[in-house]
């Protein structure tokens, strides 16, 4: 479906639509020439019907890399209409029908934002602005190009931070501390891929309106002393939803008697006893050892129940996640 196939299609059936919101997905061979397939569709939307009668304009991106394939050419209306948009790419490249490419507010109904681009000097297109975003998955550190796309974050309620396993010299702490400062409705805040950083989240950041910590990342467990520290900082004390990580079944009882606000606790353990059943793929535990252990040591108002999901570490041992109401 190119311009011309949408503008018979509306002019033969739709003769009074008013608003008309697009986006598609072309995906190339790796041996087309994507530059030459993006001005033969744009050239089909450069028609009067388009560009004089509705004034509908039409962009179209690719080396985007959503969803990690880099052959694909996504095209879409503007203003953009839809609530989420991706970046992963440092040469990525993007060209429009619109004469004017300055107007910032063409992407302000993204809420979600991923955003995957390793430091460089090439310059990114300046008509990306996004200011209404709720939800934003980044890697660190960041650029002079991520503040000009993101000038604020006044509205962020989730945030996802990821280092670059390139360089793990590279430095984000301040960055990071940042974000934070210029969130003041962030209540969620996620640490991905930490494992292949010499860092351990979250000791030295800050921000009062996080109630609830994402840290569970199966190659990372958090040994006493690591959730003592985390007990003792500022995100571990205020926190009341928790996905973590741990060595041994210890490692829980500490959590919950130390953080006092503590609602929700979402755990692997790794010294969980799961059996393979045999003729199953599935695991499964004989009498849920760790879940009776467990309700021992903790208060009848704690409910606990045993996850579905399972998790593979690097050695393919698998998990299955714990979960706690504390009352």
């Amino acid at each position: 479906m190119n311009g011309y196939s949408w503008e018979q299609l509306i002019v033969n059936h739709l003769p009074r639509l008013k608003y008309f919101h697009l986006k598609m997905i072309f995906r190339l061979n790796d041996h087309d020439n994507k530059e030459q397939r993006v001005d033969d569709l744009l050239n089909s939307f450069r028609t009067q019907f388009w560009l004089v009668k509705h004034q509908w304009y039409i962009r179209c991106d690719w080396n985007r890399c959503e969803q990690c394939d880099k052959n694909n050419i996504y095209l879409y209306t503007l203003p953009y209409a839809f609530h989420s948009y991706f970046i992963h790419e440092p040469n990525f490249k993007s060209k429009s029908t619109c004469h004017l490419d300055n107007d910032y507010s063409s992407y302000d109904n993204v809420h979600t934002l991923g955003y995957e681009l390793v430091p460089t000097t090439n310059q990114i297109l300046p008509f990306f602005r996004f200011v209404n975003l709720r939800h934003l998955d980044l890697y660190l550190p960041f650029d002079k190009h991520f503040i000009i796309m993101i000038p604020k974050l006044d509205q962020l309620i989730s945030l996802s931070v990821a280092p670059y396993h390139i360089d793990d010299n590279l430095n984000f702490d301040d960055q990071l501390q940042t974000l934070l400062d210029q969130s003041p409705h962030l209540t969620s805040l996620t640490f991905k891929n930490w494992s292949l950083s010499k860092r351990r989240p979250p000791y030295e950041y800050s921000n009062q309106s996080i109630h609830q910590l994402n840290l569970q990342d199966i190659d990372q467990w958090y040994n006493t002393e690591q959730c003592g520290r985390l007990i003792h900082s500022s995100l571990g004390k205020q926190c009341q939803i928790l996905s973590i990580a741990v060595e041994n079944r210890q490692n829980i009882l500490k959590l919950i008697h130390g953080m006092f606000d503590l609602r929700v606790l979402n755990v692997l353990c790794r010294d969980d006893i799961l059996i393979e059943k045999k003729n199953n793929s599935s695991l499964l535990s004989t009498t849920d050892e760790c879940i009776d252990w467990l309700q021992q040591y903790l208060p009848s108002t704690c409910t606990i129940i045993r996850d579905n999901d399972i998790i593979k570490d690097k050695q393919q041992i698998s998990y299955k996640p714990i979960r706690l109401w504390i009352q």
